[in-house]
């Protein structure tokens, strides 16, 4: 489905919220042309996955209370229950938003899962050339287009094209960082990763417990020795990151 995006900063729901009924029942929306940010002052936690496609402009925020800078022709990838706070935006500001359900993304999770998908959790934007810009345009495009399709097989469809856009953006991560993309495979059982697995277990888990040392004994580790890698890695202590997920 298309849904303009010229969305008022004093609107009392954010944007996301306000589709949560349509984002479930049709398992994808697409928003387009979406030209100012809604600044509220506070984090928002999408349970979806979030793609966004910035065609102009720039975009300041926080992504998990570390400061980012989301400019032209860049491509993020924001896993569910990771914290956003927009902050501002540049008056030329357009981007296009692919959100994909929870249920959807579980579904498609072992289709979606490449080599970068650690390097996304830390750092969720990367730039695209203009020649990979246009390819990914295209992909959205056709993206939105079967979206708001009533064709047989239109899931299938759509995970298809899906899985299309996550094979380019992964290819086109790699090229565009490839030191820290090699450090991904090389460091998949070490520190660099410990977070990302901290993150898969709060998922999994967080309906059995909110103790630390419970996550510490999933991945085989002392709480100890656990919160000081997360710490490390983060800036944030294992058990406020978990708090603030569990908001």
């Amino acid at each position: 489905m298309l849904i303009p995006g010229n969305y008022s900063e004093n609107a009392s729901v954010h944007p996301l919220e306000a589709l949560d009924k349509e984002i479930e029942e049709t398992g994808l929306v697409v928003i387009d042309e979406v030209k100012k940010l809604p600044v509220y002052g506070e984090q928002y936690i999408s349970p979806h996955l979030v793609l966004v496609l910035n065609h102009e402009g720039i975009s300041h925020g926080e992504y998990d209370m570390c400061p980012v800078t989301f400019r032209r022709h860049e491509f993020s990838v924001i896993y569910p229950n990771h914290t956003i706070l927009p902050k501002d935006s540049s008056d030329d500001y357009c981007v296009t938003f692919i959100i994909v359900s929870d249920w959807l993304y579980e579904q498609l999770r072992p289709r979606l899962t490449y080599g970068n998908s650690p390097m996304f959790h830390y750092q969720p934007s990367f730039q695209l050339s203009d020649e990979q810009y246009q390819c990914v345009c295209v992909a959205t495009r056709l993206l939105k287009s079967v979206s708001r399709m009533d064709i047989k097989r239109r899931s299938d469809v759509i995970a298809d094209i899906l899985d299309l856009l996550s094979l380019l953006v992964d290819e086109f991560r790699q090229k565009s960082s490839p030191e820290a993309a090699l450090s991904v495979g090389k460091k998949t059982s070490g520190t660099y990763s410990l977070f990302n697995r901290f993150y898969e277990n709060l998922v999994a888990h967080h309906c059995e417990s909110r103790e630390v040392r419970f996550y510490a004994r999933q991945l085989c580790l002392s709480p100890k020795y656990f919160g000081t890698i997360i710490k490390q890695e983060t800036g944030m202590s294992a058990k406020a990151y978990r708090e603030l997920w569990l908001r």
